[in-house]
């Protein structure tokens, strides 16, 4: 696949009985594409927001896949432990992950953020 020099961390939130923990999956070779778009806002019209498009080749996506709500940020995360985590590294929640692993040619994973 066209593109995939990137390098990404997949923080999945796991639910416990009396804390969560949060799984950080580094994967190489993904796609990382991110353009300014509109995005409706509270006061009636549409604010400025960054759509995120990642495609992840077959042989480097995580099991179990992304799923929406967990974070993608890009480049090496080792350890989540809240937002602060997050400070200047660019990142999103994922909101849509589509599975076209079925093809030979260019199967892959996609994650979106809206």
């Amino acid at each position: 696949m066209i593109g995939c020099t990137e390098t990404v961390t997949l923080v999945h939130h796991v639910a416990g009985v009396n804390n969560d923990s949060y799984v950080c999956t580094v994967m190489d070779g993904v796609s990382w594409f991110g353009k300014l778009g509109d995005a409706p806002s509270a006061g009636n019209g549409e604010a400025p927001k960054t759509e995120y498009t990642v495609r992840i080749p077959s042989d480097a996506a995580p099991d179990p896949l992304p799923v929406p709500g967990d974070l993608l940020v890009r480049g090496v995360l080792t350890v989540y432990r809240g937002k602060d985590s997050l400070k200047g590294r660019e990142y999103f929640r994922i909101s849509r992950v589509g599975d076209n692993r079925r093809g030979k040619n260019l199967a892959h994973v996609v994650v979106k953020n809206g």
